[in-house]
C-alpha cells in the first residue's frame, strides 16, 4: 500500500501546529472578549454602542478564524487520523452551512460585494449574520466553543484533534503556541 499524503516537511509541520494552537486561541479570546463586554453591559459599565462594536469585532475575528481553519485543512487535511477528519469536515461544513465563508467574502475582508459591485447593504449583513447564528445565539456560540465540555463537537475541538494527529506525526516539532489546557467555570482542565 503506497501513502497519497503530500510530503510535509518538519518546518511545515511546525507552521500548522502554530497556527491551529493560534486558532484555538482566538476562538477562546474572541468568545471571552464577547462574555466580558457583555457582563460590563448589563452591569452598565459598558455603553451598548461599545459592546455592540466589540460584538462586530469578535465575529468578524470568528469568521476569519474559521476561513483560515478551512485553508488550513486544505493544506494539511491528509494528516489528520480518521476521528480528526470526521470532526474537521463536520465543523467545516457546519461553518459553511451558516455563511461564515460567503460572510468572510462578501463583508468581512471585502467592502464590496462581487456582484452587483457595491457595498453590502445593512439590512444584507444582518441577514447574513441571523442565518450564521441560526435560531440560537448561544447555540452558535456553544458550537464554537463549549463553556464547560472540552470535548464536545465543537470546531474549538476539532481544532485541537487535528492539532494533536500532526503532532503525533512530527513529535520533534517546536511549539510556539501551546494549548494544553481548556478554562471552564470550574477551573482549567487538562486537554
Amino acid at each position: 500500500m503506497t501513502d497519497d499524503r503530500p510530503s510535509v516537511n518538519q518546518e511545515e509541520a511546525e507552521l500548522a501546529i502554530n497556527l491551529l494552537a493560534q486558532l484555538v486561541g482566538d476562538i477562546e479570546a474572541a468568545l471571552f472578549t464577547l462574555d466580558d463586554a457583555l457582563t460590563r453591559t448589563q452591569q452598565g459599565t459598558m455603553f451598548q454602542m461599545m459592546f455592540q462594536q466589540v460584538m462586530r469585532m469578535c465575529l468578524s475575528w470568528l469568521i476569519l478564524v474559521s476561513t483560515k481553519a478551512s485553508e488550513l485543512w486544505e493544506g494539511f487535511g491528509t494528516l489528520a487520523g480518521d476521528e480528526a477528519k470526521g470532526k474537521m469536515k463536520a465543523a467545516l461544513k457546519e461553518a459553511n452551512r451558516r455563511g461564515m465563508t460567503a460572510l468572510r467574502h462578501k463583508a468581512i475582508a471585502h467592502v464590496y460585494e462581487e456582484k452587483p459591485r457595491r457595498p453590502m447593504r445593512p439590512e444584507d449583513l444582518e441577514a447574513m449574520v441571523k442565518e450564521m447564528f441560526g435560531k440560537d445565539m448561544l447555540g452558535f456560540f456553544h458550537w464554537l466553543r463549549h463553556p464547560s465540555d472540552p470535548k464536545a463537537d465543537t470546531m474549538s475541538h476539532a481544532l485541537r484533534l487535528f492539532r494533536e494527529d500532526i503532532l503525533r506525526q512530527f513529535p520533534g516539532v517546536r511549539i510556539t503556541m501551546p494549548i494544553s489546557t481548556y478554562s471552564t467555570p470550574q477551573g482549567d482542565v487538562a486537554f
